[in-house]
């Protein structure tokens, strides 16, 4: 997280000097965005300078959880709202919200890599960073199980802290079978939010185009009647699919 927070303040510090700082944290549900605004707006100092008027004064505003235009647009219209200096956050699954509304910063929140989730699974788990050894191998299948979701190993940390290796194990087998359902329902709110037919392409890409060249899932999704290419731009906007290169993909969670 330190390395996210740091790219981000450093972005907003070179990127606007005496400008109004507008920086974007796009990713999926669970994926970090509210704690890295969080962590920035607390190097800005921001809990004390929100609580004065905007346009007297350098203020920072953070949004969190924005997900349809007309919200920015109540809420923090045009820069020209703000005296020069002040910084605005917004938090969102779907980029477009971020386009939208002309964002000159989009920071993409990647998933955490295996050592970046073993070390915040151990803080929950253990209440330390070095796990206890006879718990590594238990501990590497429940990261694999997260797929680098803060929000999964958050919960999964604290639900098996003070728990014994049996229990560990019962708990990791359980979850081969039923999900987790704080993660669903967070990963659920960007799906309930598409168009019909984006939810259609949604369910096609899931259960038959996994890691098929993009160009062939075209072709097959418009031979349905399907309005494919925007469709597709859409679900990758909202953090629901992946375009690795020319293939089509998804969480492993989803």
């Amino acid at each position: 997280m330190e390395t996210r927070v740091n790219y981000a303040v450093s972005s907003l510090r070179s990127g606007f000097d005496d400008d109004v700082g507008m920086i974007g944290i796009k990713g999926m549900g669970g994926g970090g965005k509210t704690t890295l605004a969080r962590a920035v707006s607390s190097v800005h100092d921001g809990k004390n300078i929100i609580k004065r008027l905007m346009r007297s004064r350098k203020v920072l505003v953070v949004l969190d959880d924005v997900d349809h235009i007309d919200q920015l647009e109540a809420l923090v219209g045009e820069s020209n709202w703000f005296k020069p200096g002040s910084t605005v956050i917004f938090t969102t699954r779907d980029e477009q919200v971020l386009v939208a509304h002309g964002m000159k910063l989009i920071c993409n929140v990647k998933l955490l890599s295996d050592t970046e989730g073993i070390c915040l699974f151990n803080r929950y788990a253990f209440g330390r960073v070095i796990p206890i050894e006879r718990y590594t191998r238990l501990s590497k299948q429940v990261i694999h199980y997260a797929g680098g979701l803060p929000l999964t190993i958050r919960v999964l940390g604290s639900f098996l802290c003070g728990k014994n290796e049996l229990e560990w194990m019962d708990a990791i087998e359980r979850l081969k079978i039923i999900p987790l359902m704080e993660t669903m329902k967070k990963l659920e709110l960007s799906y309930i939010g598409l168009e019909e037919d984006y939810k259609e392409i949604f369910l096609d890409v899931a259960c038959l185009l996994q890691g098929e060249p993009k160009h062939l899932a075209l072709e097959a999704l418009e031979s349905y009647g399907f309005y494919a290419r925007n469709g597709l731009r859409v679900l990758e906007q909202r953090s629901l699919i992946t375009i690795d290169g020319k293939h089509m993909g998804m969480h492993d969670y989803i």
